[in-house]
C-alpha cells in the first residue's frame, strides 16, 4: 500500500503543533543552528537548546511529541524541520551564549543544572531564577554549579590558598571579575612557580569557579584549530604547564582572549562554512621564567601572579582542597556575585574609578571596580596589574640575549639600515641565543618591543620610517643623571606669562587623573631654562599633590609623554617652598 503523501496543509498543521510546544530553531549569529525546545512543553519560559542535526533532532522532537501526547508521523516530522531550517536561515540571528551572557545591564550565569537555573545578577543584587531571556548553550562536558547562597564571601576561596600574599590575592579576584563579562576583550591569568608551588590546583579552582569540567586543564594543542575548538566549547580556557608559545600560537592565544573567529567548512558542503566568533577568558600557568611571557601581545594581555615554592609543613593534600572547594563553593559564588551587583550599581550611579593604560582597558577597569566593591581601594588592581608588568618587562630585557651587544654599539654609535645593523651584531656574537633575530623585520621588532628598557639603559634607539629606513643607535646619560645635572646647574627662572600658564594648564588638566584636585605651581627652576622644564615640574607638584600620601608617584601613559618625559617627571627636582605660589 503506498504511502500516503505530505501535503502542505499537513505541514503547516505540523508547524502549529511544534510552535504550541515551544518547538522552534534558531539561527545564531556566527551562523550555528539549535533546536529550541521547551523543557515545560510549552512556549516561553527556559529554552533548552541542541546542535542542529536533522536525525538527531528529528529523534529529539519525537520525545517531546510522545510526552505531550501528540501523534507521531517522522515523515511529516523531517519535512516540517527542513521546511524550518530554510525559514530560519531567512530570519534574523539570535545571540547564543555560553555559561555567561549580559543583557539590559545584567549579568546571567548558567548554572547548567537539570532545573534550568540561572542567576541574574543586577545593580540591585542577584537571585536565582528560571525565567531567563537569554538563550544558553550548555555544552555536554559543562558540569553544573552550585546554587549560590546570598550570605556567602569570596574569601572562602582565599583560604583555600593561603600560599597567596594580598596583592596575589587581588589580582586573582580581578580576574575572576572579568570572566563575569560576555562583551568585552578578556585578559588572562598568567600563574608562575618554580614546580611544586601550587600553579595546577590554583588553575584548576580558579577556573571551576566559573566554568567546572570533568577534565584538567588543557595541554598546549599542536593544531591551532584544536586550540580554537577547545575555547569554542568552554567558557574559560584553562593550559596547563606551558612553557613556550610560539608566536603563532601565541597569536592564536591572543585572539581567542580579545575575540577571535574560527571558520570551518560546513557538515557535507563544499563551500559554506560556519564562522564561529570566540572570546573567552582564559589561564595559563606555567615556571616562573617561561620564554612564553616574552611575547609582547602575551605579556600586555596578562594578569600575572608568582606563587613560591610550598614548604612541605604548610602543604595540603589534593583531595583535602577540592572537598573543601566543593563544601565552599556556594558561598564563594553567593559572594563574587554580591560584589558584581555592587559593580554594577556604581555603574549606575556614575562613579568614577581611577584611570589607567592598561591594554585591555575596558576588563581591567570592570576588574577594578570589582576590587574596589570587595573593600580594597579604588585604583589598587590597576596599580598592581601596571607594576606586575613592569617587573616582567625588566626581566625579559635582562634575559634578552640582544642587549649586552646594543649596549656596546651605543657607546661607540651607530647609523644604518635594519640589515647593516643585523650584520654588526652578528659579528659580534658568536653564540647567539634562541630569541636571536634571523631576518632584519625580526631585529626592528624586537628592538621595538624593548625599546623603554634600552631607554633606561641609557640607550636611544630611534627608527626612521619612510622609503630610506634606518636605525639609530646611541648612548644617552642616564635620567638620574640627568637630574642631577639638573639640580646642580640650577638657577631661578621668570615667572610663566599668562599664555604659557594657560597653555601648561590645560595640558595637565587633560592629563592627570585627578583634574580636579590640581593645585599647579607656576615658580619652578631647571637649567634648561625651557617651558618643557617648567612643564615637567609642575606636572610633578600637581600629580603629588592628586595622589594620596601613601602613593607611589606614577605616571600614565599619556599622548603628550614620551618614555623620557614621564622618566624625567618622576626625577625632577621640586622646589617645596614654591608649593605655595601661584
Amino acid at each position: 500500500m503506498a504511502k500516503k503523501k505530505v501535503t502542505k496543509a499537513d505541514i503547516q498543521g505540523q508547524y502549529e503543533v511544534f510552535r504550541s510546544l515551544g518547538i522552534r530553531l534558531v539561527r545564531s549569529k556566527s551562523g550555528e543552528l539549535f533546536l529550541a525546545t521547551s523543557p515545560t512543553g510549552k512556549p516561553g519560559g527556559s529554552v533548552e537548546l541542541h546542535p542542529y542535526d536533522l536525525a538527531e533532532s528529528c529523534e529529539e522532537i519525537k520525545w517531546v511529541l510522545r510526552d505531550a501526547g501528540k501523534a507521531i508521523d517522522m515523515r511529516l516530522v523531517a519535512e516540517a524541520v527542513k521546511g524550518l531550517v530554510r525559514s530560519t536561515k531567512k530570519s534574523p540571528p539570535e545571540m547564543v551564549s555560553r555559561r555567561v551572557a549580559e543583557r539590559d545591564g545584567k549579568i546571567f550565569v548558567d548554572l547548567c543544572n537539570s532545573e534550568r537555573q540561572v542567576v541574574e545578577i543586577a545593580a540591585d543584587g542577584w537571585r536565582v531564577t528560571t525565567d531567563c531571556p537569554v538563550l544558553f548553550h550548555r555544552p555536554l562536558q559543562a558540569l553544573p554549579l552550585p546554587v549560590p547562597v546570598q550570605d556567602g564571601s569570596i574569601q572562602r576561596l582565599r583560604e583555600l590558598f593561603s600560599i597567596l600574599d594580598e596583592p596575589s590575592w587581588i589580582l586573582v579576584l580581578g580576574w575572576l571579575s572579568t570572566t563575569l563579562k560576555e562583551h568585552c576583550d578578556h585578559p588572562f591569568l598568567s600563574i608562575l612557580g618554580p614546580p611544586g608551588s601550587g600553579k595546577s590546583a590554583l588553575t584548576k579552582f580558579a577556573y571551576c569557579t566559573i566554568d567546572p569540567r570533568e577534565a584538567k586543564g588543557l595541554q598546549m594543542q599542536q593544531n591551532a584549530e584544536d586550540l580554537q575548538l577547545s575555547a569554542f566549547n568552554r567558557w574559560v580556557l584553562p593550559l596547563d604547564e606551558v612553557d613556550s608559545l610560539p608566536p603563532e600560537k601565541s597569536r592564536i592565544v591572543a585572539t581567542i582572549c580579545t575575540g577571535g573567529a574560527l571558520e570551518k567548512r560546513k557538515k557535507y558542503e563544499n563551500t559554506e562554512v560556519v564562522c564561529a566568533v570566540i572570546n573567552r577568558p582564559a589561564i595559563i600557568n606555567g615556571l616562573e621564567a617561561g620564554e612564553w611571557l616574552h611575547e609582547e601581545r602575551i605579556r600586555d594581555r596578562a594578569i600575572p601572579v608568582a606563587l613560591g615554592r610550598v614548604r612541605p609543613e604548610a602543604s595540603v593534600e589534593d583531595g583535602d582542597l577540592i572537598r573543601a572547594f566543593e563544601r565552599h563553593h556556594p558561598e564563594i559564588l553567593g559572594g563574587l556575585f554580591t560584589i558584581v551587583s555592587q559593580a554594577l550599581r556604581g555603574i549606575r550611579d556614575g562613579e568614577v574609578t581611577a584611570r589607567h593604560s592598561l591594554r585591555i582597558k575596558e576588563a581591567m577597569t570592570w576588574a577594578d571596580r570589582c576590587v574596589h566593591a570587595a573593600g580594597y581601594s579604588n585604583g589598587e588592581f590597576t596599580r598592581l596589574v601596571t607594576e606586575a608588568h613592569a617587573r616582567i618587562v625588566e626581566r625579559v630585557a635582562e634575559e634578552w640575549s640582544l642587549l649586552d651587544p646594543l649596549l656596546k654599539v651605543a657607546g661607540s654609535g651607530f647609523q644604518g639600515s635594519p640589515t647593516e645593523l643585523l650584520d654588526k651584531l652578528n659579528s659580534m656574537v658568536e653564540r647567539k641565543g634562541r630569541d636571536w633575530p634571523k631576518s632584519s623585520s625580526q631585529l626592528t621588532r624586537t628592538i621595538n618591543q624593548h625599546v623603554e628598557y634600552l631607554e633606561k639603559r641609557g640607550v636611544r634607539a630611534e627608527h626612521t620610517k619612510g622609503q630610506q629606513r634606518f636605525w639609530v643607535i646611541r648612548s644617552v646619560p642616564s635620567f638620574a643623571q640627568q637630574s642631577a645635572n639638573s639640580v646642580n646647574a640650577a638657577k631661578p627662572l621668570a615667572p610663566l606669562s599668562e599664555g604659557e600658564q594657560s597653555d601648561l594648564k590645560s595640558k595637565l588638566l587633560r592629563w592627570a587623573d585627578f583634574a580636579d584636585k590640581i593645585d599647579i605651581c607656576f615658580t619652578h627652576r631647571d637649567s634648561s631654562n625651557t617651558l618643557y622644564g617648567r612643564f615637567a615640574e609642575a606636572a610633578s607638584i600637581a600629580l603629588k599633590r592628586s595622589l594620596e600620601p601613601d602613593r607611589t608617584l606614577r605616571i600614565p601613559d599619556d599622548e603628550f609623554l614620551s618614555l623620557d618625559t614621564a622618566s624625567e617627571l618622576l626625577l625632577v627636582e621640586v622646589n617645596p617652598k614654591a608649593e605655595g605660589k601661584n
